[in-house]
């Protein structure tokens, strides 16, 4: 008798998420601290990149949200 082979399901393709306006800023942040705080542990500078955005506005954080921004340069 000849085996037959198992055929494996096929995987779904999961959606690419959309970063959060946070996600965004902490990851323009952290390359700008790194380079100020380069002896500071990745989990100090994160406390860091927290404390400035619980003080940002809602307008300052809107910019965040926007499409694309990781292609701008951050200011």
């Amino acid at each position: 008798m000849v085996a037959k082979k198992k055929v494996k399901p096929v995987k779904k393709v999961t959606k690419i998420k959309k970063l959060s306006s946070y996600n965004v800023y902490q990851k323009l942040r952290y390359s700008v601290l790194k380079k100020e705080y380069f002896t500071l542990p990745f989990t100090q500078i994160n406390k860091l990149i927290s404390a400035e955005w619980k003080t940002k506005t809602t307008d300052e954080k809107a910019k965040f949200r926007q499409g694309g921004y990781l292609d701008r340069e951050f200011g």
